[in-house]
């Protein structure tokens, strides 16, 4: 269950517990209701807020030596193997810092198939 209330960081530890794998933080939470007792420990949510940023999937992507790269499609379905920076990592997803703009289509999966100049039939879909 999800604390309503946002915390602010305070300090960490600057090791991680290699039995456990986790990490001490001192946060600051609103407690009204008590309900945050000293000591407590839980899982955090450590987020920042990214504005005007492109996410894309990890699947998407693909790496040759330390460089990471996607498949951009053109306005003839044509593909361009092209480099990108990736950011932070998510989860399944990157946040991309350099190398593609806001509208660019890219090839979701089948990169290990395709090279530079292939066609390719697009297909759309969308899973929220």
């Amino acid at each position: 269950m999800a604390y309503q209330f946002n915390g602010a960081l305070k300090s960490a530890e600057s090791e991680i517990d290699r039995t456990t794998g986790s990490i001490r933080y001192k946060v600051l939470f609103p407690n009204p209701d008590r309900l945050i007792k000293h000591g407590t420990s839980g899982k955090l949510t450590i987020s920042e807020v990214e504005n005007n940023v492109l996410m894309i999937p990890q699947k998407a992507t693909f790496s040759i030596q330390d460089k990471t790269y996607v498949f951009l499609v053109d306005k003839n379905n044509r593909v361009k193997m092209t480099n990108i920076l990736v950011g932070t990592p998510l989860k399944n997803s990157y946040l991309v810092e350099r190398g593609l703009k806001k509208g660019d289509m890219i090839v979701y999966e089948g990169t290990q198939s395709l090279k530079d100049g292939d066609i390719v039939k697009i297909k759309t879909s969308f899973n929220p």
